[in-house]
């Protein structure tokens, strides 16, 4: 299937998961995740009217962000090593994989240096698996107040990521538990965004809550 094709099938998975849940589909955000896609591919899907994009690696999208044009958004969805921090506060709009106290402050240091507040999303890792990065949710709860109160950064929500499995169904109970906390936080702070589900499992993310997706292979994958 051609990039068009790709593209609107995964609109269509969102909002057909979206109508199960009773939200409207443009509530939910697509960050299509462009890692180590051309800017040109990007520009295509730029030309079908989509503005979000996603990125693993800092100098991956040091390299193309000159090439976009101003109104394209790129969220930063890999592991951020602090010492990039600097770098990644001029580039990403928001960046979605706060995985720690230190990591935090390190940004909101960098953008009080640049005159600069950036939209973050805290990292959790809710399946509580040891090779992926993220807070339990007893350490966030610990953190959390260390965080928010950080100059530079806002506070905007979770991202998670499942396990990869071949059945979605699979990691339903850790989008819901995620959501769960989700809402137990946004009692006391300003949460907003719940970044949840990649291109094997969004539709699943969708009907849990998630209203950021980070979709790649689905969209930029051809089947020809």
């Amino acid at each position: 299937m051609s990039l068009k094709e790709n593209y609107y099938r995964v609109k269509e998975g969102i909002a057909r998961s979206a109508g199960k849940s009773g939200r409207d589909p443009e509530d939910i955000t697509l960050v299509a995740v462009s890692k180590t896609v051309s800017v040109d591919e990007m520009l295509k899907l730029y030309d079908l009217g989509h503005t979000v994009f996603g990125e693993n690696r800092v100098e991956e999208a040091s390299r193309k962000v000159s090439a976009l044009p101003s109104q394209i958004k790129l969220h930063m969805i890999g592991h951020l090593q602090s010492r990039k921090a600097k770098n990644a506060v001029s580039i990403f709009d928001m960046i979605e994989s706060v995985d720690s106290a230190r990591l935090a402050g390190e940004i909101g240091k960098r953008c009080v240096a640049e005159g600069l507040i950036r939209d973050i999303l805290i990292e959790v890792n809710t399946s509580g698996e040891p090779q992926k990065y993220g807070f339990s949710h007893v350490s966030l709860r610990n953190s959390i107040d260390e965080i928010v109160s950080l100059k530079g950064i806002r506070v905007r929500g979770l991202m998670v990521m499942a396990p990869f499995v071949s059945n979605p169904e699979d990691v339903r109970s850790v989008f819901k538990k995620t959501k769960e906390f989700f809402d137990e936080l946004s009692n006391s702070y300003p949460m907003r965004y719940l970044s949840m589900g990649m291109s094997q499992d969004y539709e699943v993310a969708v009907e849990e809550g998630a209203n950021i997706v980070r979709v790649g292979s689905a969209i930029f994958r051809s089947d020809r």
